[in-house]
């Protein structure tokens, strides 16, 4: 679950001949509205002028890496980035988890073989002892991962690592055959229209209805504005326009948590300042049921942006905006709900989010 790790940063990796040169990323700054946030994730960059494509020593070529691989390697001025090389297939949902010892600051980066685009990468701190990534493989074809220390190549952090490996085939990142949605609408149309698709079961009643609301946090973690006046449901569909005000960083998030227990365990949904959908159920003191962290690029900043959540049973299915985002499989649970707002660490800054047209239609 991303949000018990550090904040999400992005330091860009170019790749040259076999191996990779290290390459910077430039941030694109954007005007604060009501329902715009007041940074975006960072993007790649062209090759740096003056870059060199000769292959550096530095880089090391691991060889392949599948499903499930754990691998481990020691960081060192001679020994600066591993890079492992993963035979995908469109759909691909690929999660990577980097622990690391010794001082060495973690980084790690996907990028398309043929050198054009850089998928996704995270960059921790000085004193960060692990990192996860994950991504959706956009394409067929040849993807390389790059393990490596987050001070780049003329940094001085050692130490070992240990990468975790796993993909699973169509699992999230909207590459399921369902289809998109129409969100629009009173509640009992949009629920029609999911009967309709096969997507919910006939009947059920509207739950809670919130015309206007806002959260506001200037503390680190998650708060939470509990509505519905202790109304619960199990199965259910539940939807609600999300924007911000303004946001305490670029990883703040806006959402909703739902099914949320006697016992303290909840799912929840929320959408962050540098454009990530971040789904997760908990389970007391274990790992989360479900943990989907992914970046889109069809979220709309100012107007806000229509979630979608239908739980039925185990399964969970998401949609923003009406596209389908991820499918989950977690655990039937009956519980309140409550507005989510969150802050990473080390946050200065108040998030204030804002939200309308908040509902839940309820099966059980």
């Amino acid at each position: 679950m991303r949000f018990k790790f550090h904040p999400h940063l992005l330091l860009t990796a170019f790749i040259a001949a076999v191996v990779l040169l290290l390459a910077v990323s430039s941030a694109t700054g954007v005007q604060a509205s009501p329902f715009k946030p007041n940074a975006l994730a960072t993007k790649a960059t062209a090759t740096p002028k003056g870059a060199s494509s000769t292959p550096d020593p530095r880089f090391i070529d691991s060889g392949a890496i599948a499903d499930g691989d754990s691998v481990s390697g020691d960081i060192d001025d001679d020994h600066v980035y591993f890079i492992y090389t993963y035979e995908g297939t469109k759909g691909d949902a690929l999660s990577l988890s980097m622990t690391v010892k010794g001082g060495l600051i973690p980084y790690i980066g996907v990028t398309t073989n043929d050198q054009k685009d850089i998928l996704k990468d995270i960059v921790g701190k000085k004193g960060d002892k692990s990192a996860k990534l994950s991504v959706t493989l956009p394409d067929d074809g040849s993807y390389l991962i790059l393990v490596g220390r987050g001070d780049g190549s003329k940094g001085s952090s050692t130490g070992s690592f240990t990468l975790s490996f796993s993909a699973q085939a169509g699992n999230g990142g909207g590459s399921s055959d369902v289809q998109p949605i129409d969100p629009t609408g009173d509640p009992d149309e949009v629920v029609g229209r999911l009967q309709t698709a096969g997507l919910v079961p006939d009947g059920g009643k509207q739950l809670i209805s919130v015309k206007d609301s806002f959260g506001t946090t200037s503390d680190v973690g998650n708060d939470f504005l509990r509505i519905g006046r202790g109304s619960q449901a199990q199965d259910l569909v539940m939807s609600f326009i999300v924007g911000w005000a303004t946001a305490g960083s670029p990883a703040s998030a806006c959402g909703m948590s739902y099914r949320y227990t006697a016992t303290g365990d909840y799912s929840a949904v929320l959408i962050s300042n540098d454009s990530h959908l971040v789904a997760y159920q908990t389970n007391g003191q274990n790992d989360p049921l479900f943990s989907f962290d992914e970046e889109q690029q069809f979220f709309d900043f100012d107007k806000g942006n229509i979630v979608t959540v239908v739980a039925i049973g185990e399964k969970v299915s998401i949609f923003v905006n009406g596209k389908f985002v991820t499918e989950q499989t977690g655990k039937a649970a009956k519980g309140v709900f409550a507005i989510q707002v969150y802050n990473p660490k080390k946050n200065k800054g108040t998030t204030d989010c804002r939200y309308a047209d908040i509902w839940v239609w309820s099966f059980k």
